[in-house]
């Protein structure tokens, strides 16, 4: 059942206890979430941008 996995959700439990304890309030989360969300949306923007790669360098820097 989807509503009992939500509720075993590591990161869901670990930030609950995190602010439980007082090692982070509800606000130092939320800037750190939205610090990790831009920081995805200007990856994503910037390898959206690139030149998709050769199929050659797919076995570039692969441990053979």
């Amino acid at each position: 059942d989807l509503k009992n996995w939500k509720l075993r959700d590591p990161i869901t439990r670990y930030k609950k206890a995190m602010i439980d304890n007082k090692v982070f309030s509800e606000a130092e989360f939320l800037r750190i979430e939205n610090e990790i969300i831009s920081k995805i949306d200007a990856d994503w923007e910037k390898a959206s941008l690139e030149e998709f790669p050769n199929k050659d360098a797919l076995h570039e820097l692969v441990y053979e």
